[in-house]
């Protein structure tokens, strides 16, 4: 606690970082920007944060890592987490995204745990960015080894003429 032109002024342990402090000593001395939290001028009393303005800067710092990664970007990360609908991928620079089950392969995969193991790397790419988080796919990045019908979900190959005739359905039984 401190007087400034007869008003109390106060930073709560908890309020002077972002980090657990260990010793408040080591802020004796110390000069610190910091923001009003609560204004209680009847009291003559202020309480002050340090920690608001730290949060602040980290939100910035995370939003520029956010605005430089972009829908279509193919990255390199690591398997940060596992849980039954997904994988979270570290991307690097405290930024992360969620790898949906559905977006793992091609093959259907019922766990990810099955396919994916924590720590590996593996590549990604960014299919969709919104409100701060990040989508990916490793199914975008897998050769489609048949091309598909995106209609359909299927392959088509046309082998000859559909009939509903009786002679069109009989043509092809040999009788002996």
């Amino acid at each position: 606690m401190a007087l400034f032109e007869d008003v109390r002024v106060f930073i709560t342990a908890s309020q002077l970082s972002s980090q657990y402090v260990e010793n408040l000593d080591d802020y004796l001395g110390k000069s610190l920007e910091v923001v009003v939290i609560t204004a209680e001028p009847a009291k003559k009393k202020l309480v002050l944060s340090h920690r608001a303005l730290e949060k602040e800067e980290a939100k910035k710092e995370r939003q520029a890592k956010l605005d430089s990664v972009k829908v279509g970007d193919v990255l390199e990360g690591k398997v940060d987490s596992i849980k039954d609908y997904g994988a979270f991928i570290d991307l690097g620079d405290g930024i992360s995204g969620l790898l949906h089950v559905s977006q793992i392969s091609n093959q259907r995969v019922k766990n990810p745990a099955a396919v994916l193991k924590e720590g590996e790397s593996i590549k990604v790419k960014v299919t969709g960015i919104k409100d701060g988080k990040i989508s990916l796919s490793k199914k975008a990045l897998e050769e489609n080894v048949e091309q598909k019908d995106p209609s359909r979900g299927f392959k088509y190959v046309e082998k000859g003429v559909a009939s509903t005739s009786l002679a069109g359905l009989l043509k092809d039984i040999k009788l002996d």
